[in-house]
C-alpha cells in the first residue's frame, strides 16, 4: 500500500517563539504536556527531515508527506509586515526540504492573513514557483474566520490555481472562553480545538462561502472535527429552525458540501467507529490519510488506520488515491 499524509508539520525553528507568544495571549495553561513536547515534538517539527522524519517514515512504510507549518504558525502574528516576512521564510523553509527530496515531500504554504492580498499573492508564489500543493490555515486570524469577505483574495487565488484550502487547530482568543471558564481541562485536543474548527467549517457552509467559490476543494482535518457524526442534526437544524436567517444555499443541506466542496482527514488518535461512520457519511472517496506528525507518532497514526480493518478499495482510496487525485501528483 502507498501512504501520502497531508497534515503534517514542519517549520522553521523561530515560529516556536511564535507558538509562546500565542500562549500568553491566550491566557490560558499550556494544554500540551511541554516535557513530552520538548523531548519528543520540537526536535521533530524543526529538525532536518534527515534527522527524525525520513528515518520514521521508512520504518513505517510511509511514502510521501505533504509539509506544513503547526499551530498557530503565521496565524498568531496579526502585524502585516511581520506575517508576511515569517509566512515566506516559513514557506521556503519547506521548499528547502521538498527541494532536497521531491520524491518524499510535497508542501503547503503558511498564509499572512493579516493581509489578505498578500497571503493571495503568497499562495500564488508558493504553487507556482515553489510546486506547492495548496494552503494549510491554523483557524481564525484574531477571531476573522475565513467566510469573512475580506479573505475572498485568497479564496479567488485558490480557485485560480485549482488547489485546496485546508484547515488546522488553533486555541480561541481569551473572549471567546467564556465557555471553559474553570474548566481548562475541556481546552485544547480534548475538546475545545474541536469547537473551534468545526465551527469554522459550518460557517465557511452556512455564510454560502462555497456558493461564491464552488471550485475551491476545503479539507477538514481530525477526522471531520466530529461534523460527520453531526449530519442529520445539521440538517434538521438548517431546514427547520436556521434556513430562514440566511440565504438559501444553493445546495439546499449543509451535509451536501461535505460531497461536493470539503474533503476530511484521519488525524489524530480515533476509534475505528469513527471511521466507518465517515464512510458511511460522506464516502470513502472524500477522505484523506494524514497523522498530525509530530503531534501525534507515526506509529500511532497507522495503528488507528489499520485497526479499522477496511477493504482494499477503500483503504486505496484513503491512503494515496484520493490524495493523488487532488492534488493531481
Amino acid at each position: 500500500m502507498k501512504y501520502i499524509g497531508i497534515e503534517e508539520h514542519y517549520q522553521p525553528p523561530f515560529l516556536g517563539g511564535v507558538r509562546m507568544e500565542w500562549a500568553q495571549k491566550t491566557e490560558r495553561p499550556e494544554m500540551m504536556d511541554m516535557d513530552l513536547m520538548i523531548k519528543n515534538v520540537f526536535p521533530r517539527l524543526s529538525s532536518p527531515v534527515e534527522k527524525f522524519r525520513l528515518p520514521e517514515m521508512d520504518a513505517i512504510g510511509m511514502d510521501v508527506q505533504i509539509l506544513s507549518s503547526g499551530s498557530p504558525s503565521v496565524q498568531a502574528i496579526d502585524d502585516p509586515v511581520r506575517a508576511v516576512e515569517a509566512a515566506r521564510e516559513s514557506n521556503d523553509f519547506i521548499a528547502q526540504a521538498v527541494k532536497e527530496h521531491p520524491d518524499r515531500f510535497y508542501g503547503f504554504a503558511a498564509l499572512p492573513l493579516a493581509d489578505p492580498d498578500a497571503a493571495a499573492e503568497e499562495l500564488r508564489r508558493c504553487v507556482r514557483e515553489l510546486g506547492f500543493k495548496g494552503a494549510m490555515v491554523q483557524g481564525h486570524q484574531y477571531f476573522r474566520y475565513l467566510d469573512d469577505q475580506i479573505f475572498d483574495p485568497v479564496w479567488e487565488a485558490a480557485q485560480e490555481l485549482k488547489v485546496p484550502l485546508s484547515l488546522h487547530v488553533l486555541d480561541t482568543l481569551p473572549q471567546g472562553m467564556r465557555m471553559f471558564d474553570g474548566m481548562y481541562e475541556l481546552c485544547g485536543p480534548i475538546w475545545s480545538w474541536n469547537i473551534e474548527a468545526a465551527t469554522h467549517v459550518m460557517r465557511l457552509i452556512l455564510s454560502g462561502t462555497f456558493d461564491r467559490f464552488p471550485e475551491v476543494q476545503f479539507i477538514a482535518g481530525h477526522m471531520g472535527e466530529g461534523l460527520p457524526y453531526y449530519m442529520g442534526r445539521m440538517d434538521e437544524g438548517y431546514e427547520t429552525g436556521m434556513a430562514h436567517l440566511t440565504k438559501p444555499l444553493k445546495k439546499h443541506r449543509p451535509s451536501e458540501y461535505f460531497r461536493s466542496n470539503i474533503y476530511i482527514t484521519t488525524s489524530g488518535k480515533y476509534q475505528p467507529p469513527a471511521m466507518r461512520c465517515a464512510i458511511e457519511a460522506i464516502g470513502a472517496d472524500r477522505i484523506l490519510f494524514a497523522t498530525d506528525y509530530p503531534f501525534v507518532s507515526l506509529e500511532d497514526a497507522f495503528a488507528c488506520l489499520n485497526a479499522c480493518n477496511l477493504p482494499d478499495e477503500e483503504l486505496e482510496l484513503i491512503c494515496h488515491k484520493n490524495a493523488e487525485r487532488l492534488f493531481r501528483l
